[in-house]
């Protein structure tokens, strides 16, 4: 340990103070650090700092943010034992005391800079009007009726105008040098108001006491959590203008105002939070008593099990236990469901500011199947979209994506948190080149059953679509429609709803299935041939009786 001991006192020599005798007086040598690296998470940072120390001893390394967690602070020392580790807060002065003596001498020196140059200011406003009044006087003579001679007076006037002219010049430049001095003294005072008036920040320290062999150097990291950054996810999407591939850019945005810049550093980035314990939350079983609430709620034989168990609650009978139930009442279970955490390709420089900076992840191509859908029954468009597989190596987390189709910006979209291997839709906007007309061929009431008992309503359309140079085509020219129409449901039992016809058949994709027996949404996977047309007809009929009246 680099400590130098202090001596006893000498005879007849003033007595030291007591906490002095026999205490070291240790010197902290002042390391100088660096941040070698950074996790980033999702509201906090880890950061790395490195620096290398000559031997055992005693060190510090000053000035480091006031945010960051004391009790995170690790350090590791390669070849050395860590025998200490103490985090201190220190105040800094917007302006230290040693130099507020110098700023005061130098405002004295700016403020007599100011006076001689406003003396020199006015001896030049004094010329320029001394020139105004000599020329005035020669005007007003000319206007008296004097006749000088013509040459003399010409010569006399050029003098004065070119004398005035000057003088403008100089009192210019003096005005100017007036302004910029009185500026520098303005500056100086605000920076000696800050020191004066005791404003600054806090700051922490390390103290880190090491022990190992004599003379002999080492590396040491320093590692300490600290708040005030996070990241979130962004993308690129790029689909080829035959929308068979998508061109995933991988981005992140990071913002930090932590105080101190991370500047040429090794960049992570993870999902985990580190402020969260590392063991989930224990559920503990709820037991609840009952007691005589067949008196209470004599007058009440129709009282449900839970307004019995809500009075009883109020009234404080649930202290007292008859019987036990064990179970976890709408809780929720919490695991640890790990985390993605990722590595930045290249060092990274990310300054303390309020916006963020943008650091690349990673791109790749993903694989993708081109489909157009349309809802005639509501819109006659017919939209672009892909259904995209992410087969990159990442998991896609939540985060806005910016879509490119070709060489267009199409839009931006919310993607939500998608695994590797699972498919995402991509829309692309609408395509032009096909069209829909939606044509109704029945809306007709009738009667049905015995002595015309029954009420019928059939309905029915024939849907026409044309492709003109469509954009994705599959090999033969032709563009795959996802068509969707909503075939009613009934919502009593004497109404019966029958699907009549549906030419060509519906779809039996596993995609479609829930939404056809859940919404009543019916699905047509359409080919509709390059400059030519395709149709679907397709009808229903509802039959329900003559005296009821049908609403929707």
């Amino acid at each position: 340990m680099a400590a130098v001991w202090l001596a006893a006192p000498s005879p007849g020599a003033p007595s030291p103070a007591p906490e002095s005798l026999l205490t070291p007086a240790v010197v902290e040598e002042v390391l100088a650090s660096a941040i070698e690296r950074v996790t980033v998470y999702p509201s906090s940072a880890l950061v790395t700092r490195t620096a290398e120390v000559p031997g055992p001893g005693e060190y510090v390394i000053e000035g480091l943010p006031h945010g960051l967690n004391s009790s995170s602070v690790r350090v590791r020392a390669e070849g050395m034992q860590v025998m200490r580790v103490d985090v201190r807060q220190r105040f800094v002065r917007a302006v230290p005391d040693a130099r507020l003596g110098a700023l005061q001498t130098e405002l004295e020196r700016l403020r007599a800079e100011e006076r001689a140059l406003v003396v020199e200011r006015t001896a030049a406003r004094d010329q320029v009007r001394f020139y105004r009044e000599l020329l005035q006087k020669r005007m007003d003579g000319a206007a008296a009726g004097a006749d000088p001679d013509v040459e003399t007076w010409r010569q006399g006037g050029a003098f004065l105008s070119a004398g005035l002219a000057t003088a403008f010049d100089e009192l210019r430049v003096m005005e100017g040098a007036v302004e910029d001095k009185r500026e520098e003294v303005r500056e100086l005072e605000v920076e000696i108001a800050r020191g004066t008036g005791g404003s600054g920040h806090a700051v922490q320290d390390v103290y880190v006491s090491l022990d190992g062999p004599a003379g002999r150097p080492a590396a040491i990291e320093l590692d300490y959590l600290i708040g005030g950054a996070w990241w979130s996810s962004a993308y690129d999407l790029r689909a080829d203008q035959a929308l068979r591939t998508v061109g995933l850019t991988y981005r992140a945005d990071v913002v930090q105002q932590t105080g101190e810049d991370w500047s040429d550093v090794e960049l992570y980035l993870s999902t985990s939070n580190p402020m969260v314990g590392a063991a989930p939350p224990q559920l503990a079983s709820i037991r609840l008593s009952l007691e005589q609430y067949h008196l209470r709620f004599a007058g009440r034989p129709n009282a449900s099990p839970q307004e019995r168990f809500a009075e009883l609650s109020s009234l404080g009978y649930l202290d007292e236990l008859d019987f036990e139930i064990e179970e976890a009442m709408s809780a929720t279970v919490l695991q640890n469901a790990g985390s993605l955490r990722y590595k930045v390709a290249r060092r990274e420089t990310i300054p303390s500011r309020h916006d963020g900076s943008r650091v690349l992840i990673g791109g790749a191509e993903l694989s993708v199947e081109a489909e157009h859908r349309t809802v005639p029954a509501l819109d006659a468009s017919v939209w672009l979209r892909g259904r995209a597989t992410n087969d990159s190596q990442w998991e896609l987390l939540p985060g806005t994506a910016s879509v490119y189709f070709g060489g267009d910006f199409v839009g931006r979209t919310e993607l939500d948190h998608i695994r590797t291997g699972e498919e995402f839709v991509l829309d692309l906007g609408l395509d032009p080149n096909v069209t829909v007309e939606r044509i109704e061929l029945e809306d007709k009431a009738g009667s049905a059953g015995f002595f015309g008992s029954k009420e019928t309503l059939s309905k029915s359309w024939r849907l026409r679509f044309k492709a003109t140079g469509a954009a994705a085509r599959r090999p033969d020219g032709s563009v795959r429609v996802v068509v969707h129409e909503v075939l009613p449901k009934s919502r009593h039992e004497d109404l019966e709803v029958d699907l009549e016809f549906a030419r060509p058949a519906l779809s039996e994709a596993a995609r479609f299935a829930a939404d056809r027996a859940d919404e009543g949404i019916l699905t047509w996977e359409l080919s509709v041939p390059h400059m030519g047309e395709a149709t679907i007809e397709w009808g229903y009929e509802l039959t329900f009786p003559e005296d009821m009246e049908l609403i929707r």
